[in-house]
């Protein structure tokens, strides 16, 4: 789901939206762009968050290069991670990749947290900050494969028996 999202975006698919959770399950999105810049912080799906990433697609933004690392999202009664209701909830750290004009020919990561409902698919929360992750960090440190522009690693640190990463990739694209 998460692949078909940033495929969706990378695409410039204004169906891409379609990942995102709406009320009363969305519970807050935000990207900072740099150390003193926001590129969107909402409380609620609008139309500031679909500009966001009409303006990131127009200035030839391509996302790539995913590391995930999944667990289950705490449950209680506070936090940012607590859906409405009863159904499963997974929170996940990640750490991409992006190109675009306005960057100067350089490659820019960034680290984020987000949480997804499992019943839905819909992702509720997302985090992020450009520029946040130094050269070399990984966030699936025992992962037999480094991600590339096409595919993900994903693993599930501490959880039982799950010593090792995944490597994961879209029908659509080939191995790199």
């Amino acid at each position: 789901m998460l692949l078909e999202f940033l495929d969706s975006l990378n695409r410039g698919d204004p169906g891409a939206m379609r990942f995102i959770a709406t009320e009363p399950e969305f519970s807050a999105w935000g990207v900072q762009e740099g150390p003193n810049e926001v590129g969107v912080s909402v409380k609620t799906p609008n139309e500031k968050l679909f500009d966001y990433y009409r303006r990131r697609h127009e200035q030839g933004e391509r996302l790539g290069r995913l590391e995930i690392a999944v667990g289950a999202a705490p449950r209680g009664s506070e936090g940012p991670l607590i859906l409405p209701g009863k159904d499963p909830s997974a929170a996940f750290d990640f750490d991409l990749s992006r190109t675009a004009q306005d960057l100067d020919g350089r490659t820019q990561r960034g680290s984020g947290k987000a949480g997804i409902n499992c019943r839905t698919g819909k992702i509720f929360l997302w985090f992020q900050g450009w520029g946040s992750i130094p050269p070399g960090a990984r966030s699936c440190r025992n992962a037999p494969v480094e991600p590339s522009w096409t595919s993900a690693v994903a693993c599930a640190p501490g959880y039982r028996e799950i010593g090792q990463a995944v490597e994961v990739r879209l029908p659509s694209q080939p191995a790199s």
